[in-house]
């Protein structure tokens, strides 16, 4: 229904928002990239998928920055080695199998792309820097993500409640908590 009036009509920014049924995914950004694959590619769902993959490779890359830092002093290169395999097998093997038959599916890799970068950024915050980046990310999560932005804030939310807890210092997390709530 989004893709006809958009390339006919035009598309306003509250047709990114508007959902087929009350149980779907609005999905904002992935309709954007429908209607750039219509315009660019002619519907043509290998760059749609190109796309989800870059974002499963970009992810990866991610969640490998955040094991770097400090594994070679800590852990033989075996482990880190183990570490990089173990994320890359869990990060393909999340989602369903159709994940690589079904282009639309792939882009799911967008939403753990933001959810990471977000974690990134609440973590950060949580020692004291970097909420500007925190507040940037959690409006680009909140406004792109639909339903699944609020789980990723809900889950932020708890982990630095956690993270604070465990390191006795609530009060670092209020400010965090607050820019994410926001």
């Amino acid at each position: 229904a989004f893709l006809p009036k958009a390339v006919e009509q035009g598309a306003m920014i509250a047709d990114f928002y508007v959902k087929r049924t009350a149980t779907d995914h609005a999905q904002p950004l992935v309709k954007a990239l429908l209607l750039l694959n219509a315009e660019w590619w002619g519907l043509d769902f290998v760059y749609e998928a190109i796309v989800g993959l870059a974002f499963a490779l970009a992810t990866f890359a991610l969640l490998a920055a955040t094991t770097w830092r400090g594994a070679r002093e800590r852990h033989p290169a075996w482990v880190h080695a183990l570490v990089l395999g173990t994320l890359a097998a869990c990060l393909v093997t999340l989602n369903s199998g159709m994940v690589f038959s079904w282009s639309l599916v792939t882009l799911t890799y967008l939403c753990y792309f933001l959810a990471v970068g977000a974690g990134i950024c609440a973590w950060r915050a949580l020692d004291g820097g970097g909420r500007v980046a925190l507040a940037a990310m959690s409006l680009l999560v909140a406004f792109t993500m639909d339903d699944v932005g609020l789980l990723i804030s809900v889950a932020l939310v708890l982990t630095v409640g956690f993270a604070a807890a465990k390191r006795r210092d609530m009060r670092a997390a209020l400010p965090v908590v607050a820019i994410i709530m926001a």
